[in-house]
């Protein structure tokens, strides 16, 4: 029996790859640059492991850096699986895996964050940071564009940080200019990206990595503190880390009848006015 590819098939895939939110954007306008020429992006997320966010605050740790590179290779995984998939079912589909700490503040890159606020996820924050609107700033991102049809839902178009300036006031470059993200603002007017890269050029690591990560780990927005009843908000029972990437769709089904019936993931969507994605990609 053939699988109809819908949202309830791809959230149940997603969920099979622990993936712990995910949306869906209208990209008809093309008002994601950088972006595949296709109408649909969907953007999904996974949140860093709460232990690994110990002692960040202080600057970047070498449990941080493995739990990053972790999802990145896992989201990786779940994009290139659901892009083939999507294909399969005659649909063109193209994946894009997450930034890596090896891109410049100079270098012109699709924004998994724009899509994301367009998906209705959440909101770029005062040092540029992504900020959940569930689970805070503590998740990395990633996306498939593709042409097939699926529900858009609201965008968020401004910040939701208040008068809260702890990013600003805890980054060691400086880089917060404690201004109020707008949909369609330039990066360069709330965030300093190239202060950002050379403090971090100059950080001595343990790892051969750059990346920060402190004003992840000082931010007040609401991130599950580890317990497993915060994740099933997204993930329904819990979020099988790094075990995902050898699930087909079909496998992650139940079976082939219960296509219809599957539940949906409790996701947000959106679309907003054409942000600049280009700016956003770190």
């Amino acid at each position: 029996m053939s699988i109809r590819l819908d949202r309830n098939t791809i959230g149940h895939l997603l969920r099979a790859h622990g993936i712990d939110a995910w949306g869906v954007a209208d990209n008809r306008d093309h008002g994601l640059p950088l972006s595949p020429e296709l109408p649909t992006a969907i953007v999904m997320l996974r949140r860093l492991d709460p232990a690994a966010l110990n002692d960040l605050e202080h600057g970047p740790t070498t449990a941080y850096y493995e739990e990053y590179r972790l999802l990145n290779r896992g989201l990786a995984a779940t994009v290139t699986e659901l892009a083939a998939t999507v294909r399969e079912h005659g649909h063109e589909a193209v994946s894009v895996a997450p930034t890596t700490d090896d891109a410049t503040a100079a270098e012109p890159l699709y924004s998994h964050k724009s899509a994301a606020t367009r998906a209705g996820l959440g909101w770029i924050g005062k040092t540029g940071l992504f900020v959940s609107k569930e689970l805070g700033p503590a998740v990395r991102l990633a996306g498939v564009f593709t042409d097939l049809e699926l529900p858009s839902g609201r965008p968020v178009v401004s910040g939701r940080c208040g008068d809260c300036r702890r990013c600003v006031d805890a980054c060691p470059a400086q880089a917060g200019r404690d201004v109020r993200w707008s949909a369609g603002m330039p990066r360069d007017q709330i965030f300093d990206a190239a202060a950002c890269e050379r403090h971090m050029a100059q950080t001595s690591t343990p790892f051969n990595g750059s990346i920060c990560g402190i004003c992840i780990a000082v931010c007040p927005s609401p991130r599950p503190p580890g317990a497993a009843g915060a994740r099933a908000r997204h993930s329904d029972g819990g979020r099988p880390r790094g075990r995902g990437a050898g699930i087909t769709l079909t496998a992650a089904l139940p079976s082939a009848q219960r296509t219809t019936s599957v539940l949906a993931p409790r996701f947000v969507c959106a679309l907003p006015d054409a942000s600049r994605a280009r700016t956003w990609n770190r």
